[in-house]
């Protein structure tokens, strides 16, 4: 009977059906085994059934992938069965709830070290060439990390090495290709059960994230390797990323609570609901609630949550899902422009304003972003790094949370803008400026730059271990941006990527008032400089130095995660702008795109 049916229907029939299903119903009868083993119709059938449990990739992207399999007669043609059946291995290893079993699977098919990173390659695969909606390739991926063993042997892959470390301040093992391809994976992934269901977790984050030897020249003073090769250190990037989507995923559980009235008398919470921007989560036993927040919000505009994307990681980490406006969704032009017209002369210069930059902005920088800042109080972070302390527990301590709305725009592409000509010089700092000794508290976190204050720029300079007697040398090769006053030229930025050429913005920076960003009364706006780049391994760096009453006050560095204009955002650590010459404080820092100017 089968034998008589038309081979388009029983191929209808079959597209829609479970790849193992379809290997099963092949050993029926010799008819169906060579309708669905045999030319032609055998790469016609496995190329419709991926397309129906996959995206559809760009097709140079998965021929040149060490995970597609080819037909052996053309280079260029991809065996769609074989390259499907790849995957659907990998979703029947991992989708078993039984852990004994899932690891002799691993066992059986990733023998070892190689084998084992073509696992994580694939998966990273399937989430670079994810449609930008409706993703078949983020179901399948949620779906085979969703149980706890998969997550244990994959996700937390160095997992077993933290059991027997009581403080794990230092990554050493950042180098092994395994654990760096699990902490990405991690990083993409989001939060696991193990880091919201156990306290070891965010606990080894923030011991790894607070530690000051952490931060050195060698890594640019952020999530980079310890080897001045502007390379991401991906485990890094993982405890940044685990303490501040557990601070997120805290807040905004406690938000929802308190606006259900399901939880009335939550300590995390004033008396009156209030936005994300001011949940500050307790850290002290001596501090008043009222005293750790600063801004006046008695004019305020009802609840608004703000939608964080990092809670929703495997989303919004990859390319090009990033909020843009539709004028500048297209791919941009390369740079430098060309300008070549027959109708006007070519030896009249044209006006800057005449070039629209943002047509030439790779990492879609224009617009509002939201960024939030954590810190933990001054003196328990240098208790923690005081090697003649006793070992202090952080999880006793939780971290303060500030949030802040950024408005950027482009100002240069290609090479720094020019200083403005009321800039002063490194040097024209107050010559009588003394740095005091590391045990005075600075100012708590980068926020502060917004908050309204009668303290001189100086006087604020030499009052903290931030402060600077401006005598810098213009040729010191110790900070992880330049060492001038303008500090808009980080070290190791490539200039020889034709279509990623260094970005360069500037901005300001306020207290928001929830999602809307709404800045509160009396609030002094900061501004905001930075450059946009591309890193060694190709990940999307973020630059940046914040000011304080005219003077640079905060730097951070930062990686977008997911690639070029991800939904995600970028990650990375917040420090003093003299880390070199002081020990301040040091922060995980967060922020996001949420609208375009």
């Amino acid at each position: 009977m089968l034998e008589n049916s038309p081979t388009e229907i029983l191929n209808r029939i079959l597209e829609h059906s479970d790849p193992i299903d379809v290997a099963s119903f092949a050993r029926v009868t010799r008819f169906t085994y060579q309708l669905i083993y045999s030319e032609p119709n055998r790469q016609y059938l496995w190329h419709e059934l991926f397309l129906n449990h996959f995206d559809k990739p760009d097709h140079n992207i998965l021929l040149n992938h060490p995970s597609t399999i080819k037909n052996t007669d053309e280079s260029d043609n991809i065996d769609w069965l074989e390259t499907l059946a790849i995957r659907i291995r990998l979703r029947q290893i991992l989708t078993t709830n039984d852990d004994i079993l899932l690891k002799e699977r691993l066992s059986k098919h990733y023998p070892d070290s190689t084998k084992l990173l073509e696992l994580y390659q694939l998966i990273f695969l399937i989430l670079n060439t994810a449609s930008s909606t409706d993703s078949l390739n983020v179901t399948f991926l949620r779906n085979i990390l969703a149980n706890r063993s998969s997550q244990f042997r994959i996700i937390h892959y160095p997992a077993l090495n933290h059991q027997i470390q009581p403080i794990f301040k230092e990554r050493i093992s950042g180098n092994d290709p395994l654990v760096s391809s699990a902490a990405r994976l991690h990083v993409h992934y989001g939060l696991t059960r193990f880091d919201l269901n156990g306290r070891r977790a965010r606990n080894i984050a923030r011991e790894s994230v607070y530690h000051f030897k952490n931060y050195t020249k060698s890594n640019l003073y952020g999530p980079f390797m310890d080897s001045q090769s502007c390379t991401v250190n991906w485990s890094h990037l993982e405890s940044l990323s685990v303490l501040v989507g557990f601070n997120l995923f805290q807040i905004s559980t406690n938000l929802r609570s308190y606006l259900n009235g399901d939880d009335e008398d939550n300590n995390l919470l004033p008396t009156v609901p209030l936005d994300p921007p001011q949940f500050v989560m307790p850290n002290q036993e001596d501090e008043d609630f009222s005293d750790q927040i600063t801004p006046d919000f008695s004019t305020r505009n009802g609840n608004e949550e703000i939608r964080w994307p990092m809670l929703d990681s495997l989303n919004s980490a990859r390319p090009n899902t990033q909020l843009m406006h539709p004028a500048y969704k297209k791919k941009p032009l390369l740079w430098p422009y060309e300008f070549n017209s027959n109708d006007e002369d070519l030896s009249i210069p044209r006006p800057p304003v005449s070039l629209d930059l943002d047509l030439y902005d790779w990492a879609g920088v224009n617009g509002v972003w939201t960024r939030m800042v954590c810190y933990l109080n001054w003196r328990h972070l240098t208790d923690y790094n005081d090697p003649n302390s006793s070992p202090l527990v952080l999880h006793n301590y939780k971290e303060t949370v500030r949030v802040m709305t950024l408005k950027l725009r482009v100002v240069s592409i290609g090479t720094p803008p020019p200083l403005p000509p009321s800039s002063p010089p490194a040097s024209s700092a107050s010559s009588s400026s003394t740095t005091t000794t590391s045990t005075t508290p600075p100012p708590p976190h980068p926020s502060t730059s917004t908050s309204t204050s009668t303290t001189t720029a100086t006087e604020e300079r030499t009052t903290t271990p931030g402060s600077t007697n401006g005598n810098r040398s213009d040729e010191d090769p110790d900070l992880g941006i330049n060492p001038h006053r303008d500090h808009r030229i980080p070290l190791h930025v490539r200039t020889d990527l034709v279509d990623r050429p260094p970005i360069y913005f500037e901005g300001t920076s306020a207290y928001n008032r929830g999602a809307s960003g709404c800045i509160p009364g009396g609030q002094r706006v900061s501004t905001i400089r930075g450059c946009v780049s591309i890193t060694k391994d190709g990940e999307v760096r973020w630059t940046s130095v914040s000011t304080s009453e005219h003077q640079d006050r905060w730097a951070s560095e930062g990686i977008q995660i997911g690639g070029v204009r991800s939904m995600w955002g970028v990650l990375g650590v917040w420090s003093d702008v003299n880390r070199n010459e002081i020990e301040g404080p040091v922060g995980p820092f967060y922020f996001f795109k949420n609208s375009y100017l």
